[in-house]
């Protein structure tokens, strides 16, 4: 239970000691609490990424053949990068080199890179690199060989698209919103209208409310 629903219980329960939050608006409070992130639009925030759930892609630089598998991954506004080098005269898995993703937004002058590495299989490398702002994003691909130079290819392009403010929904929730509150206020006067109603009927005075 998160600390506003903790408080609203703690208001609505408080005695003749202290402000006594109505039980009715106190449940429409603690309602609302609940259902703002199911409501609200644009709650999650974060941007899509279009485009196929995998994409590959193989070529021959300098003395290396690359082959690349990339999966985009909305949740972190990023992409997975695997990365396989062989030496393309023999076949053989390249170790001790330098992989480089770099990354560039088209139109502008936004561009980063990662580091991929190797932790267990000879000539694999993986990185995962952020690609947060809307638009169309290109990936190269950059071997660098311990001995000098560099080697590149084109690697992967993503769409990554806004997020939209859907106008008809935060009028929805507002209209809830407003729904949820007064009836609870509508609930709590209800009560204390029964409860001077019962308070008569008994002979008794209910005081003033």
């Amino acid at each position: 239970m998160n600390t506003l629903t903790c408080n609203i219980f703690s208001l609505g329960a408080r005695g003749r000691a202290g402000f006594a939050l109505p039980a009715g608006v106190a449940l429409a409070a603690l309602l609302l609490a609940l259902l703002i992130p199911a409501l609200w639009p644009g709650v999650a925030g974060a941007q899509d990424i279009e485009g196929l759930k995998s994409q590959q892609t193989k070529g021959v630089a300098g003395p290396y053949t690359i082959e690349a598998e990339a999966r985009p991954l909305p949740s972190l506004q990023a992409a997975h990068h695997i990365i396989r080098v062989t030496d393309s005269d023999t076949g053989a898995p390249v170790e001790n080199v330098r992989v480089t993703v770099l990354t560039s937004l088209q139109g502008t002058e936004e561009s980063g890179w990662a580091y991929a590495i190797s932790p267990n299989t000879p000539g694999v490398y993986s990185a995962t690199v952020e690609i947060k702002e809307p638009g169309t994003w290109e990936t190269t691909l950059l071997i660098e060989p311990p001995d000098g130079g560099s080697y590149g290819i084109d690697g992967f392009t993503f769409e990554v698209i806004a997020p939209t403010q859907d106008r008809a929904a935060g009028f929805v929730f507002l209209g809830v919103a407003v729904v949820i509150i007064g009836g609870g206020v509508y609930l709590t006067w209800q009560s204390r209208r029964n409860g001077r109603r019962r308070l008569a009927g008994a002979g008794l005075d209910g005081g003033p409310q």
